[in-house]
């Protein structure tokens, strides 16, 4: 090991590498709560009523080389903010992920963090070592929960438009969530396309049952990881569009284990095959054949 950089009690929950102008830039995702150990003495953020201080955070290092050719992560900044609860009464407030993307219409580049119950934040980061808010978005009705687990965007301009797709991580509830489209052309005034919902009337009755979880973009379609419910793909650039999103695919793994299952934690798109990560089965390769 060359070098070690200490993050809070709990470490990082995602890890995001980006380049610019040659440099290495490492974003970690901590989400501590109200821990009271943080062993960088780094938490930027004060609790609220006196707790202890909050370490959930967006950190920015940047990869350095010493004299001596080791290397090391140097912190740059971190962003972080406060606020109440905007869907529920738990007041989370943790990030949960953030990542680079490029709008395609003003060719800047911004981080786009999943900000649980805060919603969707999204920051100019054409600066990796001063980011800006530059927006919020908050709007996740009919679902009665935000829960922001993840959020990415469109490579390409849908309809002349930068597309945001947002989903939640939900335990247990009389819903399963949504997905939720968002026009982010003007970052700082970002608007709901429409929503997508899995079919049926589907209650979460068990922790995380089903709940949506991690999910990869690719031409216009959503490829969803949905735990219990399996693997669904979302087309919203014909057939469908971010107002009125299309199920053009679903398959669920049947294989059952003694750990139970099928349990889809996560899938990623290469060519024409997806590879769904199953939590109790292993791992699927799925061949897709939909428009």
């Amino acid at each position: 090991m060359e070098s070690f950089f200490a993050l809070p009690y709990n470490g990082p929950h995602t890890l995001t590498t980006y380049t610019a102008d040659d440099e290495l830039f490492v974003l970690h995702q901590t989400y501590d709560l109200y821990s009271t150990l943080d062993p960088t003495g780094q938490a930027p953020v004060p609790a609220p009523d006196g707790a202890a201080p909050v370490s959930h955070r967006s950190e920015i290092t940047r990869l350095t080389q010493a004299p001596d050719g080791t290397h090391e992560l140097e912190r740059v900044t971190a962003y972080s903010a406060t606020g109440e609860s905007l869907a529920n009464t738990d007041d989370q407030v943790i990030i949960h992920d953030a990542v680079p993307a490029v709008n395609p219409v003003d060719g800047k580049t911004y981080l786009l963090v999943a900000y649980w119950d805060l919603g969707v934040h999204i920051l100019d980061f054409e600066d990796p070592t001063n980011p800006e808010l530059v927006g919020t978005f908050e709007d996740f009705s009919p679902s009665a929960f935000a829960n922001v687990h993840q959020v990415r965007a469109f490579e390409d301009p849908i309809d002349g438009k930068w597309v945001l797709v947002a989903e939640p991580e939900i335990g247990t509830a009389d819903e399963s969530g949504q997905i939720t489209f968002i026009d982010a052309t003007d970052p700082a005034n970002p608007e709901k396309l429409g929503h997508w919902t899995l079919p049926g009337n589907v209650s979460i009755t068990e922790p995380y049952l089903f709940s949506p979880h991690n999910f990869a973009l690719e031409e216009g379609r959503v490829h969803l990881s949905h735990f219990h419910a399996g693997v669904w793909s979302i087309s919203v650039d014909g057939p469908g569009s971010p107002e009125d999103p299309t199920t053009v695919a679903a398959v669920e793994p049947t294989n059952q284990t003694d750990l139970g299952g099928p349990m889809t934690w996560g899938v990623e798109h290469h060519g024409d095959q997806l590879y769904a990560m199953d939590s109790a089965n292993g791992l699927h390769v799925l061949d897709y054949t939909g428009p």
